[in-house]
């Protein structure tokens, strides 16, 4: 019985894990904007060496989206700001 149960479970993690692989946007909320969708903006986030990345401009709004180390996210974000701003 545990035997087929450690099966069971191994075979739903590969077929998560597989589904997250192939298919990344579907664990993400949907975006408040609809000019792009949210697998090219997550490709864009993870494959710029930037912090912060131009992903839409729509109804004269720019969005961005970034990608930070956990607990180092509010700093980095912060000195990224400051060179757009020019300070």
């Amino acid at each position: 019985m545990i035997r087929k149960v450690t099966i069971l479970m191994i075979i739903a993690l590969l077929v998560f894990v597989g589904i997250h692989q192939f298919w990344p946007g579907l664990f993400y909320p949907e975006l408040p904007f609809s000019s792009v969708k949210k697998e090219i903006v997550f490709e864009l986030i993870k494959q710029s060496p930037d912090h912060l990345v131009k992903v839409a401009q729509e109804d004269d709004f720019s969005w961005y989206g970034a990608q930070f180390e956990q607990g180092k996210a509010i700093d980095l974000l912060l000195d990224v700001m400051k060179k757009m701003a020019g300070l």
